[in-house]
């Protein structure tokens, strides 16, 4: 959201925001301080004028419950991105920024899903494939979001006792798939059978696995 953010940016330098977190204490304030690094004069050349992308950015976030600490995040950012800078440490984020998200074809070759996306219960957070080249305009981007958001309210609805919905429509077939461990959404073309789909499904999701540590945050404190 932060990166979606124009108005964040659009002030330059450091940013102060207040953060309410109902369920974590609805009675005071989280304090994000965000620093965006990607100054233009630091930003890698793109081919013929192509214009930046958001997920090429890199930021640093921090947090705190104190409103007055605005100074002291900011010299701790000060001291990590010159750590970071002097270890080699910034041009390798800024790297696996401009890779983006994994595609599919990369996390399972040859299966006929176009687009993923895998929940960890454990550490309540999820990653997705990314979204191109089928899901790249805002318009298509916004189908798959209803898709994936239709799906999650099926399976959780109230009284169903759904673990798996098999979608055919005259556009894509969806797959959803929820266990005690994980979640798990994906989008195919129209003419993919049950079979195909579960196929790339497992193939994805034991990446998911193996990638766990890397993919997620463990053990980080969640609400």
């Amino acid at each position: 959201m932060l990166f979606e953010s124009g108005g964040v940016k659009a002030g330059g330098g450091d940013n102060w925001i207040p953060l309410c977190l109902p369920a974590f204490n609805n009675r005071g304030y989280l304090y994000m301080y965000v620093s965006f690094l990607d100054g233009q004069d630091e930003r890698p050349t793109t081919p013929a004028g192509a214009a930046h992308s958001i997920h090429e950015e890199t930021a640093v976030i921090l947090i705190s419950p104190d409103k007055e600490s605005f100074f002291a995040l900011q010299q701790m950012k000060a001291d990590v991105v010159a750590e970071l800078q002097k270890r080699g440490s910034l041009d390798i984020i800024r790297t696996a920024a401009r890779q983006g998200r994994p595609r599919v074809a990369e996390v399972a070759p040859g299966s006929q899903i176009s687009h993923f996306l895998f929940k960890s219960k454990a550490n309540v957070q999820f990653c997705m494939s990314a979204l191109d080249p089928t899901f790249s305009d805002a318009v298509s981007h916004r189908r798959l979001m209803s898709l994936y958001h239709n799906m999650h309210a099926t399976v959780h609805a109230k009284y169903a006792h759904l673990k798996v919905i098999h979608c055919v429509g005259a556009d894509s077939t969806s797959l959803a798939w929820v266990t005690p461990v994980f979640e798990f959404y994906c989008v195919a073309g129209p003419n993919a059978s049950r079979h195909v789909m579960t196929q790339g499904a497992n193939r994805v999701i034991q990446w998911a696995k193996r990638e766990e540590e890397r993919l997620f945050i463990i053990g980080g404190g969640v609400f």
